[in-house]
C-alpha cells in the first residue's frame, strides 16, 4: 500500500523532481507507489513493467492529469487528444512522417544548418542552449509552413518563448485557474497564442499545397473526410511546441557532454574529417556516421528531453505481482531506467561505444521518444535533424564551456539545463581553399 508523502518530500517533488524519483526507486523498487492526498501514484522503474504500461496495458491508460490540463493551450493534438480521435489523427498523419517524406526535409536542414554556422565567429562567446533554438526554430518553421516564411519565424519564436513556461503551468495542479489570472505574464503569453493562432490560421487558408508538412496534414482524408481547420491548428502547435524544445535541448546537452569528454569529442572529428573530407554532409551520409549516431543515443540516454510519461489508469492493472487501482497515476521515467545500473554498464559514464557493440540494450530500458501506440510521431524527423546539425556543426566547430559554470538540468515540461550554457567558439576549418569550398556551398544552399 503506496504511503502518504511527508511535507519534506512533497517538496522535493516539486522542487527537484529528478532527485525525488531517484530516491524513491533506489528505496521501493521495481514499483514504487504514494500517495498524495487520497490519490495514489506508482513509478514503474523496470522493462517489464514498462512494456506492461505501453502494451499490454495500452489500451486500458490514458494521459496523466498534466497532459489534459495542457489542452487548454494544445487543443486536441497527438500529444492530448485520447480514444478514437487520437487513432484517427494518428493514422491521418502517419504518411506525412514516413521515412520517404522525412528525408525530403534534409535539404532545408542541411541549408539552414549551413548557413548559420557561416554567421558564427571565432573567439566569441555563446549561448549554446539559445543559439540550438535560432537555428532550429527556422528549420522547424519552414518544413512546417513551407519555404517563405522568414518573416513569420519572429513570431513563431516570441510565441513560444511565452507559451513554453505557460505550458508547464497548465499542468500544475489548478493550473487551468492559474491561467485565468490577470498577471502581466498571463496577458502576454495569451496575446502571443493569439498572434500564433492568427499566423497558423493565415498559413492554413494561404496554403499552396507544395508538399511541406502543413499540406500534407491539410490533404490528409479518410473515409469520414479531412481534419478541421482547429484540428490542423491543433496538430501544427504541439509540433511547434513539442518537436521544437525536445530537439532543441537535445543537441544544447550533447554539446556540454561532448565539451567535457575531450577524447570522444576528438573521436566524433575524426569520423566527420574521414567520411566527408571536408564536404558538406547529406542525408546519404548519416549511415557511414555511426560515431555520431551514437554519441545522440548516449546523449539522449543520460539527458533525455523527455524525462518521465505519466499515464492514468481507466480499471485495475496488474504489474508483475502488484495490482493498482483505476484512477492510479503510473510514471515511466527515462531519466531513472536509462541511468538504471542494471541495464547499462557505468550507467552514468557517458560512453557512446555501448552503442557500438551487438549487445543492444534490453528493451524498454531505453525510450527516449517514448514507446507502444503513442511513440513519438516525430521521432525520425527529429533524429535527421540532430545527426545533420551535429556533423555540419562539428566538422567546422569546436565548442569549448566556459570555465566556473554550475551545469545541471530542470526538470519541468521537458529537461532542459536549469541556467544557460555559456561556451567559446573555436573554428576548425584552418584550410583556405577548403574555407573557400565551403562559401561557395553556402551561397548555392541559400
Amino acid at each position: 500500500m503506496p504511503k502518504h508523502l511527508s511535507l519534506t518530500q512533497f517538496r522535493q517533488l516539486h522542487r527537484d523532481p529528478l532527485q525525488f524519483f531517484s530516491t524513491l526507486a533506489q528505496e521501493e523498487g521495481e514499483i514504487a507507489g504514494f500517495k498524495i492526498g487520497r490519490k495514489p501514484y506508482y513509478l514503474l522503474n523496470h522493462p517489464d513493467h514498462i512494456h506492461d504500461l505501453f502494451i499490454t496495458h495500452g489500451k486500458h491508460v490514458q494521459k496523466g492529469r498534466a497532459l489534459r490540463q495542457s489542452k487548454r493551450l494544445l487543443g486536441e493534438g497527438l500529444l492530448t487528444s485520447e480514444g478514437a480521435l487520437h487513432l484517427r489523427q494518428r493514422r491521418l498523419m502517419q504518411p506525412a512522417f514516413h521515412r520517404q517524406e522525412i528525408a525530403r526535409y534534409a535539404d532545408c536542414m542541411v541549408a539552414e544548418t549551413v548557413h548559420f554556422s557561416a554567421d558564427w565567429q571565432p573567439a566569441t562567446t555563446i549561448n549554446i542552449v539559445a543559439e540550438m533554438r535560432r537555428l532550429l526554430l527556422p528549420i522547424v518553421a519552414k518544413t512546417l509552413f513551407g519555404g517563405e516564411v522568414s518573416a513569420d519565424v519572429q513570431t513563431v519564436g516570441t510565441a513560444l518563448d511565452a507559451l513554453t513556461p505557460l505550458l508547464q503551468t497548465a499542468m500544475l495542479p489548478f493550473g487551468n485557474r492559474l491561467l485565468d489570472l490577470p498577471t502581466p505574464r498571463m496577458k502576454n503569453a495569451r496575446a502571443a497564442l493569439n498572434a500564433l493562432d492568427v499566423l497558423v490560421y493565415r498559413l492554413i487558408d494561404d496554403d499552396t499545397g507544395e508538399g511541406f508538412l502543413l499540406s500534407m496534414l491539410l490533404a490528409a482524408h479518410d473515409a469520414d473526410g479531412g481534419m478541421s481547420r482547429q484540428q490542423v491548428r491543433d496538430e501544427v502547435l504541439t509540433l511547434l511546441l513539442a518537436g521544437h524544445e525536445t530537439s532543441v535541448n537535445g543537441l544544447a546537452w550533447c554539446w556540454y557532454l561532448l565539451a567535457t569528454h575531450p577524447k570522444i569529442l576528438q573521436k566524433l572529428h575524426d569520423e566527420l574529417a574521414s567520411v566527408l573530407a571536408g564536404r558538406v554532409p547529406s542525408i546519404s551520409d548519416i549511415a557511414s556516421l555511426p560515431y555520431l549516431d551514437a554519441v545522440l543515443r548516449e546523449t539522449l540516454r543520460l539527458y533525455p528531453p523527455a524525462w518521465t510519461i505519466g499515464r492514468t489508469a481507466l480499471q485495475p492493472l496488474t504489474f508483475g505481482t502488484c495490482t493498482v487501482p483505476a484512477g492510479a497515476t503510473l510514471f515511466a521515467s527515462q531519466w531513472i531506467t536509462q541511468r538504471d545500473a542494471r541495464f547499462f554498464a557505468d550507467s552514468l559514464t557517458f560512453n557512446p561505444d555501448r552503442w557500438l557493440t551487438d549487445d543492444a540494450p534490453r528493451k524498454f530500458a531505453y525510450f527516449p521518444f517514448g514507446a507502444g501506440a503513442r511513440i513519438c510521431i516525430g521521432e525520425r524527423f527529429a533524429w535527421l535533424e540532430m545527426q545533420l546539425v551535429l556533423a555540419i556543426l562539428a566538422q567546422r566547430w569546436r565548442l569549448e564551456l566556459c570555465a566556473g559554470q554550475i551545469v545541471e538540468p530542470l526538470a519541468r515540461v521537458t529537461l532542459r539545463p536549469k541556467h544557460d550554457i555559456y561556451m567559446r567558439l573555436k573554428r576548425r576549418v584552418h584550410n583556405v581553399s577548403q574555407a573557400a569550398e565551403m562559401s561557395e556551398v553556402i551561397t548555392s544552399l541559400r
